[in-house]
């Protein structure tokens, strides 16, 4: 849920990314399709979305997203694995805010 203050009459916008915390080794990255060849780094962080938004000023919003098939393919093989997010937001007068958070990330279907 991403709120945009109040004093910011003109609003604010930034950008959301999402990967995974520990690097993946290469081989189960080519086999869910998402690196192929022999020139692939034996390990990697995989960016999994990066998202943009803008809010109004004084609006609360909650972003969701959905996964492509690809990163569906990679989170089953791996399992529950953590991811992070990190949000950048900045407002009409060039003042940027960061943030991080890390959470779990589950294959559908399993609890």
């Amino acid at each position: 849920k991403l709120r945009c203050p109040t004093h910011e009459t003109l609003g604010c916008r930034g950008r959301i990314t999402i990967k995974t915390a520990r690097k993946i080794p290469a081989r189960i990255l080519r086999r869910a399709r998402l690196a192929a060849g022999p020139r692939v780094k034996p390990r990697r962080v995989a960016i999994v979305k990066r998202l943009r938004f803008s809010l109004k000023g004084a609006a609360t919003r909650t972003i969701s997203t959905s996964l492509k098939r690809k990163h569906l393919r990679l989170l089953k093989r791996i399992g529950k694995t953590r991811v992070d997010i990190s949000l950048v937001v900045s407002d009409v007068a060039g003042n940027v805010s960061r943030s991080k958070r890390r959470v779990v990330l589950r294959p559908p279907g399993s609890r």
